[in-house]
């Protein structure tokens, strides 16, 4: 969008919700099938809903077992032990039916289950970068709502989270930050990156030559990241995408030795017309009445695009333009959503008419030239 005339193509291929282990996947498909000249790498630590899960399907689950079997193998003599006493192999086959779903996971995760998981997070950056071939790797810590607390938390969790908040209170600002963090740090339902990633990815870094980011300190440069930027406890809001957008596009461009002048930490606003795909800040669920206006079916088809319901969505713009809505705004809309319908074709005719209409709108210039011929 701020240099539309560069060619930087940016292919996005991060899988909500899993976990460090199929990233290591992910790189190793895109190395082979697209020749990257660089990848960018955003990775939580979502091993830990895996671990809750097996913790409540799985008899005999032991973290502080796998651990000490971890701690243990650095030895020669257990490892020569280990060869020569192999137990009987017991299959344990686990019903996806019984696997619980994120939202009914009450199973909670104790200090060897977070121990656990930062072994695994750090193995996996680790094989990521092996996996990388050569091609520059930026690692990046995850910024997330540092002001969020479960409705559920344990006590410890709590009282160093009532800490933080007097500390914030009486402008404490560091002393805060440092207990929001370790309340984090004790979470025994996690749903968000754990503070330890951020000393994880640095030393990943620095000890296989990758370059790192940190975006949450990079984040909180503004303040502790709270409700201001997140809509809950990790998924950012508009402003919240904006800023960590515009944090780790400045710190990638310096990191591979990129021109920075155009990635300042603070970007534009998006525009303020809600009728636009590309400023429409509502979230999932949002049930609009219609009256029978152009305006009202361009705000219903972006409500039905970010349900996924992508067909409804080009529907109701086409309606919007057989009401009367602006021709410009519509083609916009319809080439937007043609993306994630994956019919190109439509999208670079839509955006091109978009262009037409409104030729100085650099968002719109930036998105026909990202899909143009």
């Amino acid at each position: 969008a701020r240099s539309p005339d560069t060619p930087v193509e940016v292919l996005n291929l991060a899988t909500p919700g899993a976990g460090s282990r199929q990233i290591v996947e992910v790189v190793r498909a895109a190395v082979a099938a697209e020749r990257p000249d660089a990848i960018v790498l955003y990775v939580g630590n979502n091993e830990l809903h895996e671990l809750r899960g097996l913790k409540t399907v799985m008899p005999g689950y032991d973290a502080r077992a796998e651990l000490l079997r971890r701690r243990l193998w650095r030895s020669h003599a257990y490892r020569l032990l280990a060869s020569w006493l192999v137990p009987p192999p017991e299959r344990f086959v686990v019903d996806a039916r019984r696997w619980p779903a994120l939202g009914t996971l009450t199973t909670r995760a104790d200090a060897d289950d977070r121990a656990l998981a930062m072994v695994f997070y750090e193995e996996n950056l680790r094989e990521m970068v092996r996996a990388a071939a050569g091609v520059p790797v930026v690692l990046a810590t995850v910024a997330v709502n540092e002001t969020w607390l479960d409705p559920m938390a344990g006590d410890e969790e709590r009282a160093a989270y009532e800490a933080a908040r007097a500390a914030e209170h009486a402008g404490r600002t560091d002393e805060a930050r440092s207990l929001y963090r370790r309340s984090l740090s004790l979470a025994s339902r996690p749903t968000r990156a754990l503070p330890e990633t951020y000393a994880i990815v640095r030393r990943v870094a620095n000890e296989t030559g990758a370059r790192a980011c940190d975006v949450a300190e990079l984040l909180d440069a503004g303040g502790i990241a709270g409700a201001n930027l997140f809509d809950d406890a990790c998924h950012p809001n508009v402003a919240g995408h904006a800023r960590i957008g515009a944090a780790l596009a400045g710190c990638v461009a310096r990191r591979l030795g990129i021109d920075d002048a155009n990635f300042p930490l603070e970007i534009p606003a998006p525009p303020a017309d809600d009728r636009r795909l590309d400023a429409w800040t509502q979230r999932r669920g949002t049930r609009l009445a219609d009256d029978g206006t152009a305006d009202a079916a361009l705000r219903a088809g972006n409500a039905a695009f970010t349900d996924n319901d992508l067909t409804n969505a080009d529907l109701w713009y086409l309606a919007a333009g057989e009401r009367g809505a602006d021709a410009g705004l519509v083609a916009l809309n319809r080439g937007l959503a043609a993306i994630y319908r994956e019919d190109l074709a439509t999208a670079r005719e839509q955006l091109a008419a978009a262009h037409a209409a409104v030729p100085n709108d650099r968002r719109v210039t930036g998105a026909w030239r990202a899909i143009a011929p």
